[in-house]
């Protein structure tokens, strides 16, 4: 009797081996299908996310919008967070959290990001106006809890109706200024850079960290935070860091400096 494999008389091969064979070859041409089915349609978790994120974004505020990167454990969390930008507006990044199970939106600082250019606007015109070349980054507080909220989330309204509607608001802003022989905590320069800023901004009480940096680095400074939606904590991520730093605030027009060792 023939076994399996065995060869028939005069070199031929049985019927059950090439039975075999043709099964063998079956299997292998199902599993390269299966492998490729991702790649023919189906999407991955993080796929899917990146989907969800910039839909929620344009059902939100009319346009469309490219998620950037993910921040760690994106497709594990419930509630991820991405950096996004919207079509047009590459180098204003802002952070998204959405809540991926319910498919909302958590919070996003897409307007705060937009009013905070503006507010790096102003506050580059008082520098300038004092003969000081600066960089700065500034997020708006748009949204925060408790009693006064404010809530306006209008992707298209200027500094100037932002600050009709409101008569104070928070924010988070750092400026970064080139390193040169005079303290900019002795300069009255710097003193009326700040006083003059804080009367344009309807004195939002919100003390300011000033870094001072190599002036050779101030370039670099400009083009890294153009990309990043939140500077606070992000010193690290710079190459050559802030060589001194402290706090600054306005209180009865006067310039108040709160010295910490934040920056190191």
């Amino acid at each position: 009797m023939l076994e399996v494999g065995d060869r028939m008389p005069g070199g031929g091969e049985s019927s059950q081996a090439l039975s075999r064979r043709q099964a063998v070859g079956l299997m292998l041409a199902g599993a390269l299908a299966l492998a490729a089915l991702p790649l023919g349609g189906c999407t991955t978790r993080r796929e899917r996310r990146i989907m969800l994120a910039e839909d929620l974004l344009r059902e939100k505020y009319g346009r469309d919008f490219s998620v950037v990167f993910e921040a760690y454990g994106f497709d594990t969390a419930t509630k991820p967070t991405a950096y996004c930008c919207a079509v047009g507006e590459e180098d204003l990044v802002f952070r998204l959290e959405f809540d991926a199970v319910e498919g909302s939106i958590v919070r996003d600082s897409y307007v705060g990001r937009k009013l905070g250019r503006q507010v790096e606007a102003v506050i580059t015109d008082c520098f300038a106006g004092q003969g000081i070349d600066i960089a700065s980054h500034v997020v708006v507080y748009t949204r925060t809890y408790g009693a006064g909220s404010i809530k306006d989330e209008d992707p298209d309204i200027t500094l100037d109706d932002y600050l009709l509607l409101y008569e104070q608001f928070s924010m988070g802003a750092s400026i970064f200024l080139k390193d040169t022989e005079v303290d900019p905590r002795k300069s009255i320069e710097f003193r009326f850079a700040i006083i003059d800023m804080y009367e344009r901004l309807k004195d939002t009480l919100s003390p300011i960290s000033v870094y001072i940096i190599r002036s050779e680095n101030l370039e670099e400074y400009r083009e890294y935070l153009l990309q990043h939606p939140d500077f606070y904590g992000g010193i690290g991520s710079i190459e050559h860091r802030p060589i001194d730093g402290f706090w600054v605030s306005v209180r009865d027009l006067d310039l108040v400096i709160i010295e910490d060792n934040f920056w190191k």
